[in-house]
């Protein structure tokens, strides 16, 4: 954004959208894109020499030179602007051809190809929460912060269709702008930018909060649905769709299911590269993609849900174990009871202690799942950091050797991550930049309004209807007060906004404002911190906040009171050190001891 305005011209010709070259510029760029290919300054010279030479031969007396050189470039010239105002073509090429049609530009390189890797980082998470015994899998565990997702989802589009009336009927947008053409912006407020909204999280919440887990939960199903939106609602405007170009998407699905089958065709399984997904399969996937004139930075969403992920009981193992540890604790140590099933079996009269065992059981039922696997994700992409241990599978080697290696999924994850990260700095250059002119425009303020305050309300409401009408208790560790911060650490679109920004509108005008509204949205991660220093939920007794959690939920019930409640001693969290590389602990507090999952 400073570049933008600091160096408009510069910053324009080089990272932003291709824009027009209307003719009769006289500064025209050496380089140009026609619809037969690359030509140049160069290329326009020996066309116009190899015309001359053609017309000496066939008159050699002729005096018409000049004019036969005017005819030609006045005729080139023509063709070159018609080729630039049809493709939109005036800047910096990477390449001297365009790749289907389309000019390989920094702004092509970031958003149709690094994209590709986010998204496909973005679907791991997704892919690792819905395999069996994943966070989201079955959904029944964690119903509470799926149901919060939808809010997250369906209250920013309300929120912003509303804005929109009122901003149109009010007169802040120009006439020329129709209610269809401005509505297209609604997909830009859905999503959720997730390593954004993890580090925010770390901030206000500190290390260990299972608010960071829910928060992430939530945060990778709405990247989910964002990601379906972009395929189905934001398609090239300039292109009619050609859906038979997505059978070879299906092809690359298909071989990449055999890859997977090929690898599970032994009971000890050997260890499988990643390669052969993401570059057979992937370039498949978006070859198709870009041919049926569908963004082709998805191409690895429908790839790498077939890599070979985790077991069944990696997965289940670690969300199980911290829930049955603080329901053991909660359980006035009934070690082993698993979901309290110590305190269910008791008979007679119901009391306090018998009450808290229905309650534990309905949290294990609907509530265990926390999204440990994602933030170890996340910390195994950084530098020093490796695939924590409890997420990795038993492989054997060529002699059967057994090894503990990490699986094909979490592999890709941890080459990856790194470079995403650098390159999504290349990312914010071509789509951050705004050239500020006097106030921002009326779409800037509908874009961040409605990811501020439809976020919160939506996740709110969403969140209050599944614990009261539905039933659905949240995690244990999470009140209400973590969720209304959720609410408001959600709302960092910035990524991902971005994204939509590019290809919601096509006029210059509002796709800066869009842009500008998804920029300011990552303030909101500062006012977070504002607000965390009043509350100071980083230095919270997450165990006490538990004990009051089954407290005020038991009298919520109409269960019987007692005096006292047993104390839950547990904090859980993802250890971000050299020696544990990132490795998943439940800490039992007053025992000085920890657990590694």
């Amino acid at each position: 954004m400073l570049l933008a305005n600091v160096a408009p011209e510069w910053y324009k010709y080089n990272f932003t959208s291709a824009h027009h070259l209307a003719p009769g510029n006289g500064t025209a760029a050496h380089r140009r894109l026609s619809s037969d290919g690359y030509t140049d300054l160069y290329s326009f010279e020996r066309q116009l020499g190899a015309g001359i030479a053609t017309q000496f031969m066939e008159n050699p007396d002729g005096d018409n030179y000049a004019e036969l050189a005017g005819d030609i470039q006045n005729s080139q010239a023509t063709q070159c602007f018609r080729d630039c105002e049809r493709l939109k073509v005036d800047r910096l090429l990477l390449l001297p051809w365009p790749i289907f049609g389309h000019p390989v530009t920094l702004h092509f390189f970031a958003n149709d190809l690094i994209m590709v890797f986010h998204f496909g980082l973005a679907v791991k998470e997704v892919t690792e929460a819905l395999l069996p015994g994943g966070s989201l899998n079955p959904p029944s565990k964690a119903a509470n912060p799926i149901l919060a997702t939808m809010g997250g989802v369906f209250g920013p589009v309300a929120v912003f269709f509303i804005i929109l009336k009122v901003f149109m009927a009010a007169g802040m947008f120009p006439d020329e702008y129709t209610f269809e053409v401005l509505s297209k912006g609604w997909g830009i407020v859905t999503a959720t930018d997730i390593p954004l909204a993890w580090l925010a999280a770390l901030v206000v919440y500190g290390e260990g909060h299972p608010a960071i887990d829910y928060l992430l939960l939530l945060a990778v199903a709405d990247d989910a649905l964002g990601m379906v939106i972009i395929a189905c609602f934001y398609q090239d405007p300039n292109n009619a769709a050609q859906p038979q170009w997505l059978l070879l998407v299906i092809m690359a699905m298909l071989l990449a299911y055999t890859f997977r089958k090929w690898h599970y065709r032994l009971e000890r399984v050997h260890h499988q590269s990643w390669i052969p997904y993401v570059l057979i399969c992937g370039t498949m996937s978006w070859i198709g993609l870009i041919k049926a004139k569908l963004h082709p930075a998805l191409a690895l969403v429908p790839i790498v849900p077939f890599m070979p992920g985790p077991t069944h009981e990696t997965l289940e193992h670690m969300d199980d174990d911290v829930e049955e540890r603080f329901e053991d604790a909660a359980a006035d140590g009934h070690e082993g009871s698993g979901a309290g099933a110590g305190l269910r079996s008791r008979t007679g009269t119901e009391t306090h202690d018998d009450a808290k065992g229905n309650m534990l059981a309905e949290h294990y039922d609907h509530a265990r799942g926390r999204g440990i696997t994602i933030q170890a994700g996340l910390y195994s992409g950084l530098i020093g950091h490796g695939v924590a241990d409890a997420l990795k599978v038993v492989e054997y080697d060529e002699d059967g050797n057994a090894h503990l290696n990490a699986s094909t999924l979490d592999s890709f994850e941890h080459f990856w991550k790194i470079y995403v990260d650098f390159g999504l700095f290349l990312f914010a250059l071509c789509n951050a930049g705004v050239q500020v002119k006097g106030a921002p425009g009326a779409m800037t303020w509908a874009i961040l309004l409605s990811l501020i305050i439809g976020k919160y309300c939506g996740i709110m409401f969403f969140f209050k209807i599944s614990k009261k009408c539905l039933g659905y208790p949240a995690p244990l560790g999470i009140r209400t007060r973590h969720v209304r911060m959720i609410g408001l650490i959600a709302s960092l679109g910035l990524t991902v906004a971005l994204f939509v920004s590019d290809v919601a509108f096509t006029d210059p005008k509002l796709k800066d404002d869009a842009r500008l509204g998804a920029l300011l949205s990552g303030f909101v991660g500062f006012a977070c911190y504002a607000i965390s220093l009043k509350f100071d939920f980083a230095a919270e007794n997450v165990e006490k906040e538990i004990e009051a959690q089954i407290e005020e939920e038991l009298a919520e019930s109409g269960a019987p009171s007692r005096g006292g409640a047993a104390g839950v001693n547990i904090q859980m969290g993802v250890v971000a050190n050299g020696d544990a590389d990132g490795q998943i602990v439940a800490k039992e507090g007053g025992s000085d001891s920890a657990a590694v999952i």
